[in-house]
């Protein structure tokens, strides 16, 4: 192949790579967030408190029902998002 023809052939094919890779992403489902920690027992650990005032957090703390854990950072924007559904949930009791 001629360096003429590859300056033309390498731009089309990396363009095309680029546009199935673009494609396949848009069919998937942006809800759906697959985990492969699903339906798995907690690990062990053990966790400092946050504050002087305030409790610290293990796993044996989870034992024993459904637990909802979330890692917040006030400067994620997805997280302020979900923020008021959290606090929801705590409302209507959920762990």
């Amino acid at each position: 192949m001629q360096i003429s023809q590859l300056r033309f052939v390498l731009p089309v094919a990396v363009f095309a790579v680029v546009a199935v890779a673009l494609g396949v992403g848009l069919t998937l489902d942006p809800k759906r967030v697959p985990s492969p920690l699903i339906d798995k027992p907690v690990p062990e650990f053990s966790l400092p408190p946050v504050t002087e005032e305030g409790e610290g957090l293990a796993s044996t703390d989870l034992q024993g029902q459904v637990t909802l854990v979330n890692f917040f950072a006030s400067w994620c924007v997805s997280c302020q998002v979900e923020h008021p559904l959290l606090n929801r949930l705590t409302e209507e009791d959920i762990v």
